[in-house]
């Protein structure tokens, strides 16, 4: 069975669906302000989550590094967040696939099942449970301890 990760394209997939939907927002491409974030599961940080604040008229993603850690972004790599209330997703997981060898590349996926490296109902506003409250007051570096 051959195994095929799709991490970063999940990320640059979901990012492109959600800018297109929210990136274009009501201040412009001005005022956003530093945010951080580190992702710790069971207490271990984790590399490569997708980190998603979404908001009514607002949009920031960023991706965990090996210590967690990530800048959030709205325009551009790393600007930051404009202030607002957020709901928050995590989402880690990949797409495994098994081959079938004697078929050409593109139409030989046998099956293919997603793996969650995390619950997955982090990566669901609706179950997440996750909120964030960004203003200009204050330092904006959120932990988010997830568990089982």
């Amino acid at each position: 069975m051959a195994m095929i990760y799709l991490r970063t394209i999940i990320f640059i997939l979901l990012s492109g669906v959600l800018l297109t939907s929210f990136g274009c927002t009501k201040n412009g491409n001005r005022g956003t302000i530093p945010v951080t974030v580190t992702v710790k599961y069971n207490g271990v940080p984790v590399q490569e989550a997708v980190v998603v604040f979404i908001a009514e008229n607002n949009y920031a993603n960023g991706l965990t590094n090996k210590s967690g850690f990530a800048r959030m972004s709205t325009f551009q790599s790393g600007d930051g967040v404009i202030p607002d209330n957020y709901n928050v997703t995590i989402y880690k997981a990949e797409v495994v696939e098994e081959l079938d060898p004697n078929k050409p590349p593109g139409m030989n996926v046998i099956s293919s099942k997603t793996i969650f490296h995390i619950p997955e109902k982090y990566g669901e506003i609706s179950t997440s449970g996750l909120v964030v409250y960004v203003t200009e007051n204050d330092s904006n570096n959120y932990v988010f301890e997830l568990v089982d």
